[in-house]
């Protein structure tokens, strides 16, 4: 007795993928292409998108695979600009997503550690620390600012008319000194304000699923400790 055959081509397999990476929803891509089962559908996309092998069956992840795509790209930027990203603040940013892409009918639950151990082995090329910093991972340095060299000294006569000139040159060279030094505050300046817009997100968060774990009321909840708005730079990603 042999087994089943695949009712569908490699191609309409692309497709499928495709689709489904680009965006749609698994239910209207297995709506337009029926015969191919969706758990296929999210292990080819795995595969296309992360390179890395489904070991075992099981149902699709609560965030669609594009989303969670967005959610390692913003890890590796705030790694790369110099910010360690902890475990508490990963499920911060997924629950704010999470919840805010389900409006229609709110989820009543949070993604917790189960959620963030199959995100990380989805996603393996990712490293974290934990709250307390004891695991901390080498992030990239942010690449430093070169300072332009100030020229030599010129040897001028000792005279009272060179003495008290300031030569065109050091004087260029001062000004454009001090605006690689005003860049750099402002951008140090933009870094902190960013760090501390997720520090507050994460305590919202936390605040509010406490309050769920407690027996309040969503419409309670969402009164009395609404979500923040997006912050600027870091839309949403829905």
């Amino acid at each position: 007795m042999t087994g089943k055959k695949k009712r569908y081509s490699a191609d309409e397999l692309e497709a499928a993928v495709q689709a489904y990476v680009g965006g749609t929803k698994l239910r209207e891509v297995h709506q337009k292409f029926p015969h191919i089962p969706e758990r296929t559908i999210t292990n080819r996309a795995n595969k296309f998108v992360n390179d890395v092998k489904l070991q075992k069956p099981g149902p699709a992840p609560v965030l669609s695979v594009p989303i969670e795509t967005n959610i390692a790209a913003w890890i590796v930027e705030m790694q790369t600009n110099g910010f360690h990203v902890s475990r508490q603040m990963v499920l911060s940013k997924a629950n704010e997503i999470y919840h805010t892409s389900n409006r229609a009918a709110p989820p009543s639950g949070y993604l917790g550690d189960g959620w963030l151990k199959r995100f990380m082995e989805r996603h393996p090329e990712l490293t974290l620390r934990d709250a307390k910093g004891s695991k901390r991972v080498r992030v990239p340095e942010a690449p430093k600012l070169q300072l332009p060299l100030e020229a030599p000294p010129v040897k001028r006569p000792a005279t009272s008319a060179a003495r008290a000139a300031t030569p065109p040159l050091e004087d260029a060279m001062d000004e454009k000194h001090a605006e690689k030094k005003q860049e750099m505050e402002m951008e140090i300046l933009k870094k902190t304000l960013r760090i501390k817009s997720i520090e507050v997100i994460s305590s919202t968060l936390l605040a509010r699923q406490k309050l769920v774990e407690a027996g309040v009321p969503q419409d309670d909840i969402d009164k009395m400790l609404p979500l923040p708005p997006p912050e600027e730079g870091m839309p949403l990603m829905q």
